[in-house]
């Protein structure tokens, strides 16, 4: 009994050090009616002539009740007046380039629909080359959801892109839409969001140790850690010479992905060896590995 009250003491300890928050990459709440200055790209490209708003601080439907921003001051919203004389609609939203994506990187975004009589089509893509329509390839694809004043979330694991640059778009595009058209009405999009995934509950397969960032650094660093299955473990910094200098980590973790801070002010210029020795409480196995870190002051 006693055992177990310290791993609990031990691990709220290092709750302390260990960071269990998203890391916000990117974001885009639309506060401001130009979010082409910020590299966004909003394309009409059915070229249609109607000439409509895109974005809004609110809308009201004449049955339905209002319709608010998700997040920020402005939400964009399309509707079937957005249809050509072909009856169709074709409407982008692509991103500025993103930063580098990372494993575990996740984009995110908000939408809704009316989703009465019309159920209406997004479209999801990714580009590694560029930002014409020419270069997205389709990751999904989906009816939104209603009803009038609700929002939600579409989330997409971006890991396959690891390494690379990336834009990232969504397509409103409907085929014999427009106001008699059999299917379209109102979409809205709002708070696109890039994080690398950290806490509990991120699905982890192995152990790992990622190498800290940034390195070499000044003060403090991250070293990002993962765990597949509830265990108990430790991360350790040593000097060259295998000196023990201390116990940046020690706990129960469950199975997730964590950062920690390390704060190095009190250590001299120079490399340190940090290490991870893990253990499932299962019984199931043990992992151990150590990387090499550089301070400069």
């Amino acid at each position: 009994m006693l055992s177990r009250l310290l791993i609990s003491l031990l691990f709220l300890l290092s709750l302390r050090q260990t960071a269990f928050g998203q890391l916000i990459k990117f974001e885009e709440l639309f506060d401001t009616l130009s979010p082409e200055s910020r590299g966004w790209i909003i394309l009409n490209n059915d070229g249609n002539l109607v000439d409509y708003p895109l974005l809004y601080e609110a809308f009201t439907f004449t049955n339905g009740g209002p319709m608010n921003p998700q997040a920020g001051r402005y939400f964009v919203k399309f509707d079937a007046l957005n249809a050509n004389e072909q009856r169709v609609i074709d409407e982008w939203l692509i991103t500025p380039q993103l930063p580098v994506i990372e494993k575990y990187d996740e984009m995110s975004f908000w939408c809704g629909a009316v989703d009465k009589n019309f159920k209406d089509s997004l479209r999801v893509l990714v580009s590694v080359s560029g930002n014409q329509l020419a270069d997205f390839t389709e990751i999904d694809r989906f009816k939104a959801d209603g009803p009038i004043g609700a929002w939600h979330k579409k989330s997409y694991d971006l890991s396959a892109f690891a390494g690379k640059s990336v834009y990232f778009a969504v397509n409103y595009r409907m085929l014999d839409a427009g106001v008699l058209g059999r299917n379209s009405d109102n979409v809205w999009i709002d708070n696109f969001k890039l994080v690398n995934r950290t806490g509990p509950g991120v699905e982890i397969t192995s152990y790992e140790l990622d190498q800290n960032y940034p390195n070499p650094f000044n003060a403090s660093t991250e070293i990002i850690f993962a765990v597949p299955e509830p265990s108990y473990l430790q991360i350790r910094i040593f000097d060259m010479l295998g000196r023990q200098l201390e116990t940046a980590v020690e706990g129960r973790y469950e199975m997730g992905r964590y950062r920690l801070r390390f704060d190095a002010s009190n250590l001299a210029s120079g490399s340190y060896i940090y290490s991870i020795d893990a253990e499932a409480l299962s019984g199931g196995g043990k992992f151990r590995k150590s990387s090499m870190m550089v301070l400069i002051k």
